[in-house]
């Protein structure tokens, strides 16, 4: 888990690195709509993890 779990963060510091020092007009939209299936993916990640481990 922890290295697919890295693996989506890199994914969207990525993205936040492209964006980085735009303007919040070009910025935003870019990064919402980029980082949408990145966050997604870590998303699913951990709510398949959380199935797996131990309620108690």
């Amino acid at each position: 888990m922890e290295t697919a779990t890295l693996k989506q963060a890199a994914t969207l510091w990525q993205i936040d690195k492209t964006v980085r020092g735009q303007g919040p007009n070009y910025a935003l939209p870019r990064d919402q709509q980029a980082s949408a299936a990145a966050v997604a993916n870590l998303f699913d990640l951990c709510q398949h993890t959380l199935r797996r481990i131990s309620g108690k």
